[in-house]
């Protein structure tokens, strides 16, 4: 039978050394892929404890991170967890908190297009100023 996790139980396993997330309605351990994480251990610990679709979406992780955390699974999420469906009372304060973490992982998308984008124009600055100089 499938383990549901509960909101509170979820909530208990938010530090390093023992790390879960909530995504997409399942739970995954990610305790022992904290210092192999692309993204640091502390973009986890950010997302620990609520529900961090968006803000694993919001990174477009691969198929190959995708396939990987099967192997973490923990079970479903009992009902929901963390924003605006948040079935315990004080909904909007939960989303708020929600959202905070999700600060976090928007936080994140910012310095990544920057590196991205100066990385890009490195690798073709040669292009683009050598068809400026010539037109």
């Amino acid at each position: 039978a499938e383990r549901t996790i509960s909101a509170d139980e979820l909530k208990k396993h938010s530090k390093q050394g023992d790390c879960w997330l909530a995504i997409h309605g399942n739970v995954y351990d990610v305790s022992d892929f904290m210092d192999d994480h692309p993204g640091g251990g502390d973009v986890l610990l950010d997302a620990a404890g609520i529900d961090a679709t968006d803000e694993f979406e919001d990174i477009g992780h691969s198929e190959a991170a995708r396939e990987q955390m099967k192997s973490m699974l923990v079970g479903k999420v009992d009902g929901s967890i963390g924003g605006s469906q948040t079935s315990s009372s004080g909904g909007d304060d939960s989303g708020r908190r929600s959202g905070g973490g999700g600060g976090g992982g928007a936080g994140m998308f910012v310095p990544v297009i920057v590196i991205l984008l100066a990385i890009g124009f490195f690798l073709f600055k040669d292009q683009l100023l050598g068809e400026e100089a010539s037109a």
